[in-house]
């Protein structure tokens, strides 16, 4: 079982990010042949194309990229200055 916190940071991550692709993730949808509803994340209801996939994997890696930059450069400054 995932603990709350961790359902609550990714619904957050989602939120942000359907927010930055202009569509809304959620809703209805089907796990093992049994209906859920999702809570709606995003601020409007786009439609997701291959143009939102191949944008959304755009911003995951560029944000991975300035994550990894500033890591390495955060421990550089912390090496010299020891």
């Amino acid at each position: 079982m995932v603990p709350a916190e961790a359902l609550l940071l990714a619904a957050f991550v989602l939120d942000l990010l359907a927010g930055a692709l202009g569509v809304t993730f959620g809703g209805a949808r089907s796990y093992g042949g049994e209906l859920h509803n999702a809570p709606l994340l995003g601020i409007r209801a786009g439609e997701c194309s291959p143009l939102t996939i191949r944008q959304s994997v755009r911003l995951m890696r560029l944000t991975a990229a300035l994550f990894f930059v500033i890591g390495v450069g955060g421990r550089i400054l912390v090496q010299s200055a020891l």
